[in-house]
């Protein structure tokens, strides 16, 4: 531990610790009071979750969207050929259409689309 004590003071530098003083402590931080300063290892590994169940994905098609719409599906696209493109060819994929109702448009697999 280390420890400085100082009272009435109006600091000239910045305090700070050698991480050599540190570095055999894996759990090492500084505390004052509530306030904590921790040196911390974030998880930088990760992986996509498997689409489990199949997706489903519903579809605006109410006339307040019309203002980039081909946007839009345009992006749904290239969303469902990335899927296909990372190994989800075979995930099982409904789209649906609304606006007053639902409605099916598509019942099938994720696949690469051209």
């Amino acid at each position: 531990m280390i420890e400085l004590h100082r009272e009435n003071i109006s600091p000239e530098t910045d305090f700070t610790v050698a991480l050599a003083a540190i570095a055999q402590q894996p759990q090492a931080g500084l505390r004052s009071d509530r306030l904590v300063v921790a040196r911390i290892t974030p998880v930088t590994t990760a992986a996509p979750d498997a689409i489990a169940g199949g997706l489903y994905v519903l579809f605006d098609t109410s006339a307040s969207r019309a203002l980039g719409f081909d946007k839009q599906v345009t992006q749904v696209g290239a969303l469902m050929a990335e899927l296909a493109a990372s190994g989800g060819a075979q995930v099982p994929l409904k789209v649906a259409c609304f606006d007053q109702d639902v409605e099916p448009v598509f019942d099938g697999t994720i696949r690469r689309i051209r």
